[in-house]
């Protein structure tokens, strides 16, 4: 037993996870950290699979970030010629609507803005989930656009503060509640 304790054999590393390689491969190639980008090579010269699906997917990044919706039939070509059955699911989801795809890849403008909105308003209505109806919620969405700055301007001028000693915080959210359900 002796001679083998001193032989110690080192663990071999560890395979990735999974969700380490989606974001290697999703990730800019310049971001990337080089013990990462080690990894990742090596992975790929391992898996041709997991190769051709980094080319496939940095091509549609940039298709994304230079705005170059043109290119996605040429793209989709190329996926359908690959042996990627994800991709092609993919494509096929794209191709359904291809105008609308193209113009999402083409135009500068996007309704990133209006799905914030639609996200905060399913937000608060989640956290009133039982407690009210549609006008309470309607003041809450309208009461919730203001800034920061002018909801605690508000405070200030209407005397809401929270009052020092125990209950203050408590009086003050009494004293707002009570404002919002008379409808001033």
């Amino acid at each position: 037993m002796r001679p083998l304790r001193g032989t110690a054999k080192t663990a071999p590393t560890p395979p990735p996870k999974p969700q380490d390689v989606s974001a290697w491969i999703t990730r800019h190639p310049g971001h990337l950290r080089a013990e990462e980008e080690q990894q990742l090579d090596d992975l790929l010269s391992r898996c041709p699979q997991l190769a051709g699906l980094r080319g496939h997917v940095h091509a549609f990044a940039c298709m994304i970030c230079d705005h170059t919706g043109a290119d996605l039939p040429a793209w989709i070509r190329a996926v359908r010629a690959g042996e990627l059955p994800y991709l092609h699911a993919f494509s096929d989801g794209l191709e359904r609507d291809m105008d609308a795809v193209i113009a999402g890849l083409t135009l500068p403008w996007s309704s990133g803005p209006v799905e914030g909105h639609v996200n905060r308003i399913k937000m608060l209505k989640r956290q009133m989930y039982g407690r009210a109806s549609l006008p309470l919620l309607r003041k809450r969405v309208l009461l919730a656009r203001h800034s920061v700055t002018a909801s605690r301007k508000s405070w200030l001028n209407q005397d809401l503060k929270p009052g020092k000693g125990k209950g203050g915080a408590r009086r003050c959210w009494s004293k707002w509640w009570a404002r919002v359900r008379a409808g001033s």
